[in-house]
Order: structure tokens, then C-alpha cells, then sequence
């Protein structure tokens, strides 16, 4: 298994709670960069593409240099930032979240925003039913 693919499952589930590499393909090309299984089983082979890992770090949200060379750290906000941000073992990364899809956004199309719009409310829709099974198996 390569190390980039290792890193791209380390900061999907730590940054976005991607917890495989269906759920990393399915969200990569809902956000627009289209990962099919044969993509995701090259990269286990071969390491991340260098285009790969501009798109999936810019969804994702962490480094790209990180991705594809365990250069620095895995997130701008670095270690420190990190500590600053955990909170009751978890991490908020909101207002950077907000930040990096607002000025993502501004440079879309109409089209393209809608297009990204549509996606968030179906992945956003997908947690809140994970949600509610979680809580129905443990009530």
C-alpha cells in the first residue's frame, strides 16, 4: 500500500469521517473530481496522482504537499493549531471549513455552485440518517 494512500485515508476520516475508500471515491467526485474504484485501487498501488492530490487535499482539506510527501502538517492550522481546536476529542475546523468553501465557491459558475450546493445537502442528509441509526441501535 503505498504511503500517499495511506496519508488520503488518514485525512479523510480524521478531517471529513471518510471511513473507507468507497466513501473517499463517492465524496471526491461529489465534490467534482470524478474517483472511480479501479482510481482508488491505482493509488493503493502506485501512489496518489500529483493532480489526485491537488483535488483531494483541496476537498479534503488538508496539505496536498502533506498528501503526497508528508511535508509539514497534515492541515494549515499545524499542530498547535490542532491543540487549540480540540475540544471534548474532537477537532472543529468550522470557521476554516467555511472560509476554504467560500473562497472555493466564488470561483465556480453558477452551474458549478449549484452542482456543489446539491452535493453537500446529500452528504449532509447521509450523516444526519447515520445519525439518527446510531441513536436508534443505542436507545
Amino acid at each position: 500500500m503505498s504511503a500517499s494512500y495511506v496519508r488520503l485515508l488518514l485525512a479523510a476520516e480524521q478531517l471529513l469521517g471518510w471511513e473507507s475508500a468507497a466513501e473517499i471515491s463517492r465524496g471526491l467526485t461529489l465534490a467534482g473530481y470524478k474517483t472511480s474504484e479501479q482510481t482508488m485501487t491505482n493509488w493503493q498501488a502506485r501512489g496518489v496522482s500529483a493532480k489526485g492530490c491537488l483535488a483531494a487535499a483541496r476537498i479534503i482539506g488538508c496539505r496536498a504537499q502533506w498528501l503526497e510527501f508528508e511535508s509539514g502538517d497534515m492541515t494549515d492550522i499545524g499542530k498547535s493549531g490542532l491543540r487549540a481546536a480540540q475540544t471534548n476529542g474532537t477537532y472543529d475546523f468550522s470557521h476554516a471549513v467555511r472560509t476554504e468553501v467560500s473562497n472555493i465557491m466564488e470561483e465556480l459558475n453558477l452551474e458549478r455552485q449549484q452542482q456543489v450546493l446539491g452535493a453537500a445537502k446529500l452528504m449532509l442528509n447521509e450523516q444526519r440518517l447515520a445519525t439518527e441509526k446510531q441513536k436508534a441501535r443505542s436507545g
